[in-house]
């Protein structure tokens, strides 16, 4: 019985290139994989790492074959961890179990069988075949080498929730006051992005939807279980899922291989680690045409439970339940098309606002907890109110420690927020610098009243 947060692994033996290894995998308490063509790896490492030196090592195979080393690859090396659950069947299928007790290590073996290899205490029984149930018999046919069969072999093992949406931990108060806003607002966010598993940022330029995004991302899942992506106009499903690329193949004619783009890739690391959450962030979610990016997989954001066969590798896909999307769109920018209904529909939206909360504020509240000036925040909301609801900007431009400075003040003005007004009123034929100039909003805010000042 594997212990709670630990993982089980089938790791094929019985027929390694037509060897049976159990035996020797029995005898000598180890499992292994064979290797022979791979450079020794330190550490732990990602699949970007291992899928270059299969690329290298392995270009004589076909594309199938390479991926399908890279997973089986990238599960020993890296997800499997010491005090897991690894289990084999023999020549007479029966299944042996064994508790990882070492790290991945290279070594040297007749034929290059065994050269990668974990030792393994192995328990001395075995379970007949036709005591196993159904479910962990067809787990243990599938064609990987290396399969995660922990909800299959051991149902106590499964965390509160069974193998469903892992829980997303609850917004602290340290991430609340890093992003100045307040713990009930994120408490929403976090709920509702645990239940629907897509949420949006959206709002004007300036109000920290993409700040806001990679924090609550990064208190959400570990750094290597977060991955960022900005989309743009020439964006595209071969760019963000999978598709083919050419490969060099020195002076021969060119090749193409199918490669996986990052949302496939957090889904396979998903996979592989299902009780822990992996945020993808797509930045700038609307500047691309999102039929066309999405695909298929439009159909997998709605229904995970659902499969759908896959375009190019023509197999069937599921998007891993631990996999949660935050998006980000900035609604000033006029040169993008609406998001369609059925976009919306899979996706819950939170608002970024000037005037709304939690931005409502913000700067002032950001000034005030650092002991700075307030000016900016006053110069801001006189901006605003000249602008008018639908140009409005965000408090993040402002939200620098040296603002209290005269020039540095005026560079921000003229250099950062001048030019974003400029473009919003592109071809209105209005003199932006004049309306909008530093001076001129200074002029606005209200002084002090005589009567203000100490008696």
């Amino acid at each position: 019985m594997s212990g709670v947060g630990t993982r089980a692994w089938r790791v094929r033996g019985a027929s390694v290139e037509g060897h049976n290894l159990v035996p020797e995998w029995l005898s000598h308490g180890y499992v292994s994989l064979p290797a022979r063509y791979l450079d020794p790896l330190p550490g732990r490492p990602d699949l970007r790492r291992l899928r270059a030196a299969v690329e290298v090592n392995y270009s004589g195979k076909p594309y199938d074959a390479r991926e399908k080393l890279v997973e089986d690859l990238h599960r020993f090396l890296t997800v499997m961890r010491e005090g897991d659950t690894v289990v084999t069947t023999d020549a007479d299928q029966r299944l042996h179990r064994g508790r990882v007790t070492g790290p991945a290590e290279f070594v040297s073996s007749p034929d290059g069988l065994a050269n990668l290899r974990r030792k393994v205490t192995w328990h001395s029984d075995a379970t007949p075949h036709n005591q196993l149930p159904e479910r962990l018999v067809s787990k243990l046919a599938q064609s990987l080498d290396v399969v995660d069969v922990t909800d299959d072999l051991d149902q106590a093992a499964r965390p509160a929730g069974g193998a469903g949406t892992p829980r997303l931990a609850p917004p602290t108060r340290e991430l609340a006051d890093r992003l100045t806003v307040d713990v009930a607002w994120l408490t929403d966010v976090v709920d509702i992005l645990g239940r629907k598993r897509q949420i949006v940022l959206d709002g004007p330029p300036g109000t920290g939807k993409t700040y806001t995004a990679q924090q609550l991302a990064q208190h959400l899942a570990t750094p290597d279980a977060v991955k960022i992506v900005q989309f743009h106009p020439s964006y595209s499903y071969e760019d963000f899922f999978e598709g083919y690329r050419p490969k060099k193949t020195g002076d021969g004619p060119v090749e193409l291989d199918l490669k996986a783009g990052p949302m496939r890739e957090v889904a396979l690391r998903a996979a592989d680690d299902p009780h822990h959450p992996y945020v993808l962030i797509i930045d700038e979610l609307n500047r691309a045409n999102l039929p066309k990016v999405f695909g298929e997989l439009y159909y997998l954001l709605e229904y995970r439970d659902g499969a759908v066969d896959l375009m190019y590798s023509a197999e069937p896909f599921s998007l891993p339940p631990n996999v949660f999307l935050i998006g980000t769109m900035n609604t000033a920018d006029r040169s993008i098309a609406p998001v369609d209904a059925a976009m919306r529909r899979r996706f819950a939206f939170f608002t970024l606002h000037p005037d709304e909360s939690p931005v409502r504020g913000l700067l002032r509240r950001w000034l005030t907890t650092r002991a700075l000036p307030t000016e900016p925040a006053d110069l801001l909301d006189a901006l605003n109110r000249q602008l008018g609801a639908e140009h409005v900007i965000g408090p993040t431009y402002l939200m620098d420690t040296d603002t209290g400075r005269p020039d540095r003040l005026v560079k921000i003005w003229e250099h950062e927020i001048l030019p974003v007004l400029a473009d919003a009123f592109y071809g209105e034929g209005r003199d932006v610098r004049k309306e909008f100039g530093l001076d001129h909003i200074r002029s606005l805010v209200a002084p002090p009243s005589a009567g203000d000042g100490p008696a």
